[in-house]
């Protein structure tokens, strides 16, 4: 309030085009927090059990303009999505090693549901965050996460993606054992070239072919 009153005064203009009211953080039995009572919970100490990250899921999991008792099972939660976030991120990059994809020239019906999905999460979400409904929007990308995407999606696809991984593997086993023996053929017709040569070397006779030469001369004069 009161910085909306300076800047009105300093500048005899409006300061904010929106303002969002938010609400307090009670303590753990909903009564205010006050250092008189010993019921005040340090945030600091919060984010150095659980994390800045799992604290942040937490304050946005609050409705605007709502008080919330303070519940560390609800940070808790803010870990837990933070930890599915990242094995799914695991689980795609697996999968994605070499950059972004080409697009598909065609989508199955799975990959068109979730697109759908996810199309629609994003028009939901934008529509929430314009009017500053910023923890409805986390419930949806929480549910998103949780279970449309990892526990339907992902799930559903692993065993094309591991039939498709076992192929590669075929292929390059193939594409081994193919260069194997390519490898082995070549050996082998060096081999034989040299036992080729080894044998013609050997069936020539100097002294033979120098007999027949003087053979073929008196077989030529005996015609004559």
């Amino acid at each position: 309030f009161y910085t909306i009153l300076r800047c009105t005064l300093l500048t005899d203009e409006k300061p904010f085009e929106n303002i969002m009211m938010g609400g307090f953080i009670l303590s753990e039995d909903g009564t205010p927090m006050h250092a008189s009572l010993g019921n005040v919970i340090d945030p600091l100490q919060v984010i150095d059990e659980y994390g800045t990250d799992a604290f942040r899921c937490y304050a946005a999991s609050c409705a605007l303009g709502e008080d919330n008792p303070f519940r560390r099972k609800d940070v808790v939660r803010g870990t837990k999505l933070l930890r599915k976030l990242w094995n799914v991120q695991q689980f795609i990059s697996n999968i994605v090693k070499e950059g972004k994809p080409n697009k598909p020239k065609n989508l199955q019906d799975i990959d068109q549901w979730i697109l759908t999905k996810y199309s629609k999460l994003v028009n939901k979400c934008t529509e929430q965050m314009d009017v500053f409904d910023y923890s409805q929007a986390m419930k949806e990308i929480e549910y998103f996460l949780w279970h449309e995407l990892a526990d339907h999606y992902l799930e559903m696809i692993k065993g094309s993606l591991e039939a498709a991984e076992k192929a590669r593997e075929d292929m390059k086993k193939l594409q081994a054992d193919n260069e194997a023996i390519l490898r082995k053929a070549r050996e082998e017709r060096e081999n034989i070239l040299k036992e080729a040569r080894e044998t013609r070397d050997k069936l020539i006779n100097e002294a033979k072919d120098k007999a027949s030469e003087e053979a073929e001369k008196l077989i030529e004069k005996a015609r004559q």
